[in-house]
């Protein structure tokens, strides 16, 4: 079953705990769409450390995070995802 995720730019601030509990408890999400959320480099990095602490369990996922201010951190989750 395909399980896709659309964020929208104006609820992100107030679901980014809901969504690390999603990735961490969904292992079917295959389509995660955070583009143009205005994350900062604090988000960034508590993303790419989530994908790389190896709780989020997922076969395959379609990750688009374009669009957001994460400077440095950006560099970290591109490589992570």
């Amino acid at each position: 079953m395909l399980c896709k995720c659309w964020v929208s730019p104006k609820s992100i601030k107030s679901t980014l705990k809901p969504l690390t509990a999603i990735l961490i408890r969904n292992e079917s999400l295959e389509i995660l769409n955070i583009s143009g959320c205005e994350l900062s480099s604090a988000a960034g990095i508590a993303l790419a450390q989530m994908f790389s602490s190896g709780c989020v369990k997922l076969e395959a996922l379609d990750l688009d995070v374009s669009n957001n201010d994460f400077g440095p951190a950006g560099i970290a989750l591109t490589i992570m995802s």
